[in-house]
């Protein structure tokens, strides 16, 4: 498997679905869903195995897929097969880690984070099935950058954009208690003068401050 692209969830689910298909213990691949469907099945059907994620946190290189993975037999009435079925089910587990910690093929794009808890498991639908749910956070490499989204996304603009952030009423310039004009919020009002007192008022209220020049260019900034 290339890691040119992003290994989605969809890609993870197949790679389960062909281990298992392959797997000749394992009867059935009930993909990604609910438990409970397995135990409702016939019991040719057995052993069985079905996927779920609970969660899926990102990082910088990383997705960390939060799985469950139940594999499944059927259970005969008197349980005179159980230990047979919670030995081989909890097995096929132990397979499943071996080839994703071992080979090629899951190294190449995912590793396991820390250990893989399984706990024994009863289903009881139609008939009875015994098993083991394996939980465990699988990290799955991902793109990084925009490289490659900037050609999924030919006309968004990654570079530049308009940022809309708090802006005040324009401010009244006053000259000799005379109006002038409004500055708007970030702008700016250039003139030149002689001795004047310029009282500045905001949104119609004197501010109570004011700017005194002698024949100067001066620029007032609008904050």
């Amino acid at each position: 498997m290339s890691t040119n692209a992003d290994v989605t969830l969809r890609r993870v689910i197949y790679e389960l679905n062909q281990w298992a298909d392959d797997h000749s213990m394992i009867n059935q691949f009930w993909g990604f869903g609910e438990f409970l469907q397995v135990s409702q099945e016939d019991r040719r059907n057995y052993p069985a195995m079905v996927v779920n994620v609970l969660n899926a946190p990102s990082e910088t290189w990383y997705f960390n897929y939060n799985f469950e993975i139940m594999v499944l037999d059927w259970m005969q009435d008197d349980q005179s097969n159980r230990k047979r079925v919670m030995s081989d089910t909890r097995q096929i587990l132990n397979d499943l880690e071996e080839t994703i910690t071992y080979s090629n093929r899951w190294q190449d794009f995912s590793k396991i984070q820390g250990q893989i808890n399984c706990q024994p498991t009863i289903q009881k639908g139609q008939d009875k099935a015994f098993g083991w749910i394996a939980s465990f956070t699988l990290k799955v490499k991902k793109r990084h950058g925009i490289c490659d989204l900037q050609s999924l996304m030919p006309e968004y603009d990654f570079e530049t954009g308009t940022i809309t952030g708090v802006r005040c009423e324009p401010v009244s310039i006053y000259e000799n208690d005379v109006f002038v004009e409004n500055v708007p919020s970030g702008g700016t009002y250039s003139y030149t003068t002689g001795t004047y007192d310029y009282d500045l008022f905001f949104d119609g209220v004197d501010t109570g401050e004011n700017v005194t020049v002698d024949g100067t260019d001066i620029i007032i900034n609008i904050r």
